[in-house]
Parts: structure tokens; C-alpha cells; sequence
């Protein structure tokens, strides 16, 4: 029984990508990881040449990494990345993904199962309700009928596209996610960045719409889960989203705080799975950014905006 897990990243991303395979790991993911990477392979692998690109092992367990670029913004290729899994893997049974900026915190059993229900996502902190009489809904109903799909009945949530799991009798989902895109793609729509400033204007702002869309068509179940899912409700059992900027690797704790903004739990668990059984970081870097937290924390109980 073959299970991938894979994220897209590029840039300083990498730092975030470390701790998420190192959450995934701890919490007992035995099968592969593939990486879709656009400018370099992470640093902190020893990397040997593999048909597929590059490859190191972490014990028995093998990453892959795989080089990518498209024209399109990463948030919009992770669809066509998952189908680009199923072509390569043809013996996959279950299917995982999660953005960099995301850790694992529950035991990995509970994916497995979950996957088991159709896609497996959880609702989004902002939009996490939309029902058939949003005016968006209705704006996307009215270009979805142009293009002659069929719309079918659908739940009246909102996906955060942030992670999701899903096995193979369910993998037709992200077929239709990919036809929901170049058919956008097609008709002058531009994935080359995501717009969620003029989240009020824009027809899609980003994948997470083209998601909603093809839950408009798919005849794939989707599983929802709430918010706490991803922590956004300040519950953390199963993962955790550091969604906000900067990224717990680019920000200095202690300036922040001084700002007024106090440490995310988010930054913690990053940090927290850092270290094992990837060194993402040195122990110097380490050492230092633990001690910064903490300074960070110590200030934000006295100091609050």
C-alpha cells in the first residue's frame, strides 16, 4: 500500500518544508515524501541523483525532490502536481498534501482514515461558510454553466487548500481542480499570482476558489472538518497553519513583540519540529531562536498592543 505526501515550495519556503516533513515523520508517516521545489533543493538534505530528479533517505523513509516551474503561481500547481503524482506512482493508494507553512500534530492514523472519506479538507478561517445564495457562488454557478458543466449538489463550505488528504477511489477530484484552472486559464484568467487583497473583486483570487468550483462539479465526497482542523479557532490537536506573515522563519520574535504582536503558537510548533530527524536549522540557530522566543513571550505578558 503506497502513500505519498508532497508539498511545492520555493525560496526561503524550504525552512518550512524541514519542519513539516520532520511533523510528519514524528507523528508516523512511514511512506514517501515528494518535494516539487522551483529554484533549488533543500540544503539540509544529502541529495543523490534519482530519475525523478534528486533523492536522500531519513532511515527507510525516501524524499524526493523534484524540480518545477511553471508559469503559474505554486498555490495553483499543487493540483496539477497531485495528478503528476498519480501518473509517476501508478500503484498509489492514499495521497497527502500540505503547504510549507504547515505542521502535523496528531497521529497519522487519523489521516489515513480520514482520507478514507473522499478529500479531506478543513474550513477556512475567513470564508469558512458559503452557501448556494453567496454572491460569489452565484457569479462562479453562472460562468460554470457557461462552460457547460454540470453543477451538482455541494455542502455549503468553503475549503482552506492548505492541506488536504485523499485516496485513490477520490483522486478524479483533483482532475477536476485542473479543469476548473486552464479552462480559467483558457478564458483570460490569470494564475500567475494570487490576489486575495481584492478577495471582493477578483472571479478567483486563488486555488482555494478554483477548489470551491470543482466541489461545485466533482462527483468526489468531500470531507469537511471546522476550522479547529488547522488551528484557526485557537484549538491545535491535529495541525497547525501559520498562515499570517512573516513566516516563523523570517520573523524576529523579540522586534515583534515590542510591535505588540506576541509569538504564534504557530512559530512554537515550528519550531518545536525543527530539529528531528531533519537538522533544519544548526544548533546555533536553534539555541538562538528558542532564546528569542522566549524573550518574545516574556515581553508580550508586560507589553500588548
Amino acid at each position: 500500500m503506497q502513500s505519498i505526501f508532497y508539498t511545492v515550495y520555493e525560496k526561503r519556503y524550504h525552512l518550512g518544508v524541514g519542519s513539516l516533513i520532520n511533523s510528519v515523520f514524528q507523528n508516523g508517516f512511514t511512506g514517501t515524501i515528494v518535494l516539487y521545489y522551483r529554484d533549488e533543493p533543500p540544503p539540509w538534505l544529502q541529495l543523490t541523483d534519482h530519475p525523478l530528479g534528486h533523492s536522500a533517505s531519513i532511515g527507510e523513509r525516501e524524499i524526493i525532490c523534484i524540480p518545477t516551474d511553471p508559469d503559474r503561481h505554486l498555490g495553483f500547481q499543487k493540483a496539477f502536481a497531485a495528478i503528476d503524482i498519480t501518473e509517476k506512482f501508478p500503484d498509489l493508494e492514499y495521497l497527502y498534501y500540505a503547504d510549507p507553512d504547515v505542521n502535523f500534530l496528531a497521529d497519522f492514523a487519523f489521516f489515513e482514515k480520514w482520507a478514507s472519506c473522499g478529500l479531506g479538507v478543513a474550513m477556512d478561517a475567513n470564508y469558512p461558510h458559503m452557501p448556494k445564495s453567496h454572491p460569489w457562488r452565484k457569479m462562479w454557478e453562472n460562468w460554470l454553466n457557461k462552460q457547460g458543466f454540470e453543477i451538482r449538489p455541494y455542502e455549503p463550505y468553503y475549503a482552506n487548500s492548505g492541506a488536504f488528504c485523499c485516496k485513490r477511489p477520490y483522486f478524479g477530484i483533483f482532475s477536476d481542480w485542473c479543469e476548473i484552472i486552464l479552462r480559467y486559464e483558457k478564458d483570460g484568467g490569470d494564475t500567475s499570482n494570487l490576489r486575495h487583497k481584492k478577495r471582493g473583486f477578483d472571479f478567483i483570487a486563488g486555488d482555494q476558489d478554483a477548489l470551491a468550483l470543482a466541489q461545485m462539479i466533482t462527483d468526489v465526497p468531500i470531507s469537511f472538518m471546522g476550522m479547529e482542523a488547522m488551528g484557526f479557532t485557537g484549538q491545535y490537536f491535529l495541525m497547525s497553519h501559520a498562515v499570517n506573515t512573516p513566516k516563523p522563519w523570517d520573523c524576529n520574535f523579540i522586534l515583534s513583540a515590542l510591535r505588540g504582536v506576541k509569538p504564534s503558537v504557530e512559530a512554537t510548533k515550528w519550531l518545536d519540529y525543527c530539529e528531528q530527524p531533519i537538522p533544519v536549522l544548526s544548533e546555533n540557530q536553534i539555541r538562538m531562536k528558542r532564546f528569542t522566543l522566549l524573550m518574545a513571550k516574556g515581553i508580550s505578558r508586560i507589553w500588548k498592543r
